[in-house]
């Protein structure tokens, strides 16, 4: 006689373990978004709206010389290495006083994270940023036809500096720890002037050896 049953179906039971899962899942997902609470307050003429962490376990472990953003008595407050209101967590975007956005990004226990946009007063991205929790990477400056691009390591300037005027390059600097490198001549650039010091030696010799003999006063004297 054949059995009939749900035990010992293998389908259902992973069916099952699936659901499980993703009942598990939402539970956690709903205890992470029930600790954020959306803001949004008026500020020096612009608009921001943005998350703020709301649990008191909810605290950031405080790096060394790295930024913090946090929200207290109705404003936008930032200091380093420290904080004494509710840390902005999740996205934040800001507003001009016409409602265009100004700029655009993500927080992380209070640090700058991920890729930063601010627009100028016309609607056109001016600045480009990426972020690792706290730490710029990168950045982009935009003005009409010239555009600079940075690089950065430990929030100080690090590798090549870039300005670029209608698509040529008219600089690249290089930086070490945020300072600037002595410029070094490329070998190329030496090759070519010691090719033309040759030149110049080789002609100025050769010059010098089809000059007709000077002239004595004995050979004229008949």
């Amino acid at each position: 006689m054949r059995r009939s049953g749900l035990k010992n179906n293998p389908v259902t039971g992973i069916k099952g373990f699936l659901f499980l899962m993703a009942w598990l899942a939402c539970l956690i997902a709903r205890g992470q978004t029930s600790l954020l609470h959306t803001v949004s307050i008026r500020q020096d003429s612009f608009t921001c709206d943005f998350q703020i962490l709301i649990s008191e376990q909810a605290k950031a472990h405080l790096k060394k010389g790295l930024c913090y953003f946090w929200f207290r008595n109705g404003q936008l407050e930032s200091s380093i290495e420290g904080y004494t209101g509710s840390l902005l967590h999740g996205k934040f975007e800001k507003f001009d006083p016409e409602g265009r956005l100004a700029e655009k990004g993500r927080f992380d226990l209070g640090l700058k994270d991920g890729d930063w946009t601010r627009w100028d007063k016309a609607g056109i991205i001016g600045t480009t940023e990426r972020w690792k929790k706290g730490y710029i990477k990168y950045r982009k400056t935009i003005d009409k036809d010239t555009v600079i691009t940075e690089l950065f390591r430990n929030n100080l300037l690090q590798g090549k500096k870039t300005i670029r005027v209608d698509d040529k390059i008219i600089s690249a600097q290089k930086y070490r720890e945020g300072k600037l490198l002595p410029e070094k001549k490329s070998l190329f650039v030496k090759r070519v002037k010691k090719l033309f010091k040759n030149k110049k030696r080789g002609e100025k010799k050769k010059k010098g050896k089809n000059d007709p003999l000077p002239v004595t006063k004995d050979e004229h004297s008949d």
